[in-house]
């Protein structure tokens, strides 16, 4: 959320805040959070899948009714 507010905040031009200039270096590493955070929360879905699917937690009664319309493959 961070990085995609960074970087709609710096998308019409270069920002000064106090004297620095933050440009698209600083956009970058709003992307990288962005890439960062989709990769955690894909990690943590994919762990609690595993889990499930391999009796280490109960089946989770969300993901059975997500699981009626979307699927793995």
């Amino acid at each position: 959320m961070v990085g995609s507010l960074l970087g709609l905040w710096l998308l019409p031009g270069p920002r000064t805040v106090r004297g620095i200039t933050l440009d698209v270096h600083t956009m970058l590493y709003g992307a990288t959070f962005v890439l960062l955070g989709f990769q955690s929360i894909a990690f943590a879905v994919f762990t609690k899948l595993f889990a499930i699917s391999e009796d280490l937690l109960p089946p989770d009664p969300l993901l059975e009714r997500l699981f009626r319309y979307i699927t793995l493959e």
